[in-house]
């Protein structure tokens, strides 16, 4: 059993919600208490450790005054009323439940800690948590964001025994030894420290992986510039992302600073377009364009599953040293829908389509996109092509019909007589709206000098072959033929428990 995959389930069934009085008079007779179904198991030390934290998390509302300062409950109060550090109290916990726990020194990047911050303050970053040795070997424990959770019973997962080299990216000791990593992989000095990328444990704990800059400040190349982060395939199928444009619209000078010069230098840009929210799979990819010189921005990264509540992922920084050459604005921002097939789009009933990526060139004055749809779909799809400041007239330049013979839904783009940049918006006709809800997008060019997102740009080795687009298939197959074989066990057991009905009927004795 790995520490790391210990579950709180186990504390939660053995001890219920930890908030009885008698149990808690003593720390003996807590730890007596929580001891009895624990004691004999090889993992006691790791099983008394969760449970202490959620003994805490369960009386982080107790009053002071109704308990003894050298109680359990006294110390919960100091602790939650910040009377006392929760790397201290815990460790005087784990002291009395006979577990080496001592507190570690450092610092950490706090809640109000920006991306580009570069100067340690040591008096808003000074630090205090916790090592255990547990099982032969040190962990990292930080009680204080571990029970930093309002929900009743509930713990952040993350921040128990977590491994130490992603720990080091949040809290650095002041010890290079309580790093509890060898040495080729500690962080030397606070300013390595302060110039990692900021990923959210949530990034972490979806198993996703950076793939631009390894470190928190971008700076543009000719005023453009990538951030790149992958996610598992399996997940990456109901996933979606977009930029916090509240953070966005926060302009700033080189030095992160508001500037009047900047914000003047800014009137008439809508900043929400400065962004490309892409992707293609399980990989996704966030330009940024940038009309103004000696200019920063901070960037806030969210994501989660379609229709529910974003998360932050990623925070960063951008400097824009030059602006880009004959700028432009992308021709629309949908949020979190962004550029490329996804999610959406399947929800919708397009099954798969033959244009994953996000940016699409125009070649020999036309393209075409297919779109595999359910068997005999009742839905109607329709495509539109967009660009603000054009007085053409683009309802001729897209077509598109449903072909319910081969179930694909075709989309043929002709060459827009001005060059440029498009939007290619496909909608689902659904009653709700008038031109109904917009599933995927495309960004269509017609400029052969574009940077396009081409193959290059995603490794085949996480949801973005052809490859995984078989696996894709076959899961859905096997799906299919799991649900069919269930729906015939169940017809048979149903026949079978007739037969003996009738048998138990016509019994002769």
């Amino acid at each position: 059993m790995k520490l790391c995959e210990v579950s709180l389930d186990t504390v939660r069934l053995t001890h219920g919600y930890l908030t009885f009085d008698a149990t808690a008079t003593t720390f003996e007779s807590l730890v007596a208490y929580l001891d009895q179904p624990i004691e004999k198991s090889a993992d006691r030390d790791i099983f008394m450790t969760r449970a202490l934290l959620y003994w805490l998390k369960c009386n982080s509302k107790v009053q002071e005054k109704d308990y003894p300062q050298d109680s359990p409950q006294g110390l919960a109060c100091k602790m939650f009323s910040e009377k006392l550090a929760f790397a201290d109290g815990f460790s005087r916990m784990c002291k009395e439940a006979n577990i080496d726990c001592r507190v570690v020194l450092g610092i950490s990047k706090t809640g109000d800690y920006k991306p580009g911050d570069l100067t340690v303050d040591k008096g808003r970053m000074q630090s205090r948590w916790n090592k255990l040795f547990l099982n032969g070997q040190w962990w990292p424990v930080n009680p204080r964001y571990i029970l930093h959770n309002r929900e009743r019973g509930l713990i952040k997962e993350f921040w128990f025994l977590t491994d130490p080299e992603l720990f080091v990216q949040y809290c650095l000791p002041d010890d290079p030894e309580d790093q509890m990593l060898p040495k080729s992989k500690r962080i030397n000095s606070e300013r390595a420290f302060m110039k990692l990328p900021f990923l959210s444990h949530r990034f972490h704990e979806l198993n996703m992986r950076l793939t631009s800059e390894d470190q928190c400040i971008i700076e543009t190349v000719n005023g453009c510039s990538k951030i790149s982060f992958k996610i598992p395939r399996k997940l990456a199928k109901d996933f979606e992302c977009e930029i916090d444009s509240a953070h966005l619209s926060n302009v700033l000078d080189l030095k992160g600073n508001k500037s009047d010069a900047i914000t003047k230098a800014f009137a008439g840009i809508k900043i929400d377009k400065l962004i490309f929210s892409s992707r293609k799979k399980g990989h996704f990819i966030f330009e940024l364009r940038c009309p103004v010189e000696m200019a920063s921005y901070n960037l806030t990264i969210e994501g989660g599953k379609i229709d529910e509540r974003k998360t932050t992922l990623v925070k960063t920084r951008i400097v824009c040293r030059e602006k880009m050459k004959n700028f432009k604005e992308f021709p629309d921002n949908k949020g979190s829908l962004g550029w490329g097939f996804g999610p959406r789009a399947h929800a919708a009933g397009l099954l798969s389509t033959t244009k994953f990526e996000p940016k699409l060139l125009i070649q020999d004055n036309h393209l075409e996109l297919k779109f595999g749809v359910e068997k005999r779909a009742k839905k109607e799809y329709r495509a539109e092509l967009s660009r603000e400041n054009i007085s053409t007239d683009l309802t001729g330049f897209v077509q598109s019909h449903l072909d319910t013979v081969n179930n694909k839904f075709i989309v043929k783009v002709l060459k827009p007589p001005v060059s440029g940049e498009y939007a290619l918006t496909v909608f689902v006709v659904d009653g709700v709206k008038q031109k109904g809800t917009p599933v995927c997008q495309y960004l269509v060019t017609t400029l052969l000098d574009l940077e396009k997102l081409e193959d290059e740009y995603y490794d085949s080795s996480d949801g973005t072959s052809d490859v995984d687009e078989e696996i894709n298939k076959l899961e859905d197959e096997v799906a299919k033929l799991t649900a069919q074989r269930d729906k015939l066990k169940k017809q048979l057991q149903t026949s079978e428990q007739r037969v003996v009905n009738f048998d138990q009927k016509h019994v002769v004795f």
